[in-house]
């Protein structure tokens, strides 16, 4: 552990790491905000959501079809469907199973409200 303190020790400043308070512990914060992973969107999406945007298909329109058929021959599954959000996703999965109420739904404690509110 001392061959851990002596290297940050020895270390520059980071610049995007500042104080958290004047006179307190040694600790850090960002001085700009750490994404949990940046996105990688390029001239060709860009272009993608222009199109789509232009075309007065903002749902359920030839672009969703195209990407369900993409996606079912992707997965090999029969049919695919495009939804607005994970909610949707669960309540679709959960009418497919056929679980309705009274049924009992085991989940993990830490999770999204969506999960348990479906």
């Amino acid at each position: 552990m001392s061959r851990l303190r002596s290297a940050a020790a020895n270390a520059p400043p980071s610049p995007a790491l500042a104080p958290c308070a004047e006179g307190g512990p040694p600790r850090f914060r960002r001085a700009e905000f750490l994404p949990f992973s940046r996105p990688s969107i390029g001239d060709e999406e860009i272009a993608a959501v222009t199109e789509t945007l232009r075309s007065g298909w903002l749902s359920a329109g030839p672009r969703t079809q195209e990407f369900e058929g993409e996606f079912r021959r992707f997965t090999g599954a029969p049919a695919a469907v495009a939804l607005n959000s994970c909610t949707a996703g669960l309540h679709a999965a959960l009418l497919a199973l056929g679980i309705g109420p009274g049924d009992e739904v085991v989940t993990t404690p830490m999770t999204f409200a969506a999960t348990v509110n479906v």
